[in-house]
């Protein structure tokens, strides 16, 4: 009995962050071009949807918007947000974008989500998630794994735009402190 409502909890949790996530993308849509809209920001990682999986990536089929932080505090990104600085939390590196095909369409055949380590070193990959997962009403999550070396992880959530198409929301941070991970915090990352 206290399994069942323990996952049930969770699943609660994840669907209610998923819709609540979802409803802020779709918001910060309505200000936001149809096409790919790159952040501002110190960091600016390239993101793309491939054919294929992260063992094997295939062609680029839905360039995205490059991954990336704000440069200072007080300065919006595409999505709306207003970076807070208290503390010492990890930062999110995040990008917002707005592709022309469903869900189904992407589900159709093995994608992976890839992102970059920057557009110099288009070649080194830092995380890569093959697109399958969870789906809650029209939000599909799933888990992007860190790749060489770079410690960072995430997730994304592929979310079907009430004017057609799919939003495509990718969340990154570092799995450390900085230093640790080899993407310092507020740092570009070189080349």
């Amino acid at each position: 009995m206290i399994r069942l409502s323990w996952r049930v909890g969770v699943g609660a949790f994840v669907a209610t962050l998923a819709l609540l996530l979802s409803a802020i993308v779709v918001g910060a849509q309505s200000s936001t071009p149809a096409a790919s809209t790159q952040l501002t920001g110190t960091i600016s990682m390239p993101a793309h949807i491939h054919t294929g999986t992260c063992a094997q990536l295939g062609d680029i089929v839905y360039p995205l918007s490059n991954v990336g932080i704000p440069a200072t505090a007080g300065t919006p990104t595409t999505g709306g947000g207003t970076p807070i600085v208290g503390g010492q939390p990890l930062p999110v590196y995040m990008s917002v974008t707005k592709i022309n095909a469903s869900i189904a369409d992407i589900l159709h055949g093995p994608h992976a989500l890839n992102v970059h380590k920057s557009q110099q070193a288009i070649q080194t990959y830092v995380a890569c998630g093959d697109i399958g997962g969870v789906q809650f009403g029209d939000t599909l999550a799933f888990g992007l794994h860190a790749l060489n070396g770079s410690g960072l992880t995430g997730i994304a959530l592929l979310s079907g735009n009430p004017n057609g198409g799919t939003n495509v929301v990718v969340y990154l941070s570092p799995t450390g402190s900085a230093g640790q991970d080899g993407m310092s915090p507020m740092a570009t990352p070189s080349a």
